[in-house]
């Protein structure tokens, strides 16, 4: 017999039937390959140490660096709100949902969670996950396991890393440079910003400083491929913990549990990475004469021509 499960993504409920919950949770769980992430990060560090400078690869890098982080946070969060569901949560939530149940446990915020967490943050969720392993996860292990996700989760909600990625995805509107020192602006607002050996520009669309109008600015920022790299790693292996977890919720003693645990010191060193964030090395554009700004009347006047001339609206 089946059974209704309920949840909710961020703060909007869901209810599913679903014929058998706990077969199907571990059915999903095993199509989760973490070996992917593994596999592909080794690809892309010996790629990377033989030419640093392929921009093909670098681009393939950044993609998916953000895709890893997205399947980890999704799995992570999917467990956290729907954890005898989470292969429903996975498959019903938007990317924009994601991000706002990232932001609140980055702040610690109240949020519906199945763990009856009051304050969730990615501390209580590690403790929550990992504490049954013979003793292997210690607190000072999972305190840096949080710390590591905790940066990873900032990272992954940037706008300068959405912006970029968005770009490559929809058909390599970004380019890859090396960024020499800037200086930006004149007189009192000249700002001098340190360079990189490795950067990008892309396109973002944006409202212009103290107006509602909307113009396409290009961005200037630098990153650290090698983070991205190390980044990988750390997905793969937490997304296979995650995966091992779900495995132990639903088959314990039945089924032998294979947890991958770092090491004290290769968390250390990926925590301590500098650079972590990339920066944003363009200031955004100032405002527009008020000249040149249209009232809304004349913007919607403007819609109604273009419907007009394109066949939208009938000519009478």
């Amino acid at each position: 017999m089946g059974q209704y499960v309920s949840f909710r993504i961020n703060e909007k409920p869901y209810c599913f039937w679903d014929g058998n919950v706990k077969e199907n949770n571990w059915k999903y769980a095993k199509l989760i390959d973490a070996k992917y992430f593994q596999k592909t990060a080794e690809h892309f560090e010996k790629l990377f140490a033989d030419n640093k400078r392929d921009k093909f690869l670098l681009y393939s890098l950044q993609i998916h660096y953000m895709q890893s982080l997205e399947t980890l946070l999704a799995l992570m969060c999917s467990v956290l709100q729907a954890a005898e569901f989470y292969y429903g949560w996975l498959l019903k939530y938007s990317n924009w949902e994601l991000k706002e149940v990232i932001k609140k446990i980055n702040k610690g915020a109240l949020l519906f969670n199945k763990y009856e967490i009051e304050h969730v943050t990615w501390e209580k969720l590690i403790n929550k996950l990992f504490r049954d392993n013979e003793g292997v996860w210690t607190d000072d292990l999972r305190k840096l396991l949080s710390l590591a996700l905790d940066k990873v989760a900032h990272l992954y909600i940037e706008a300068i890393i959405s912006g970029c990625y968005n770009s490559i995805k929809h058909g390599f509107r970004t380019s890859q440079n090396a960024i020499s020192k800037m200086i930006i602006g004149q007189g009192d607002e000249k700002i001098e910003l340190e360079g990189s050996t490795y950067g990008f520009d892309y396109g973002i669309v944006e409202k212009i400083e103290n107006s509602n109008v909307l113009h396409v600015a290009r961005r200037t920022a630098n990153w650290n491929p090698e983070i991205a790299i190390q980044s990988n790693f750390f997905a793969g292996m937490m997304i296979h913990n995650v995966k091992e977890y779900i495995k132990r919720v639903n088959y314990k003693g039945k089924v032998s549990v294979e947890m991958r645990i770092p090491t004290k010191k290769s968390l250390d060193e990926f925590i301590s990475m500098k650079d972590f964030c990339v920066r944003e090395l363009t200031v955004p554009q100032k405002g527009i004469p008020n000249s040149n700004i249209i009232s809304k009347d004349k913007i919607e006047e403007m819609l109604m021509e273009f419907d007009r001339s394109s066949g939208w609206i009938k000519q009478e």
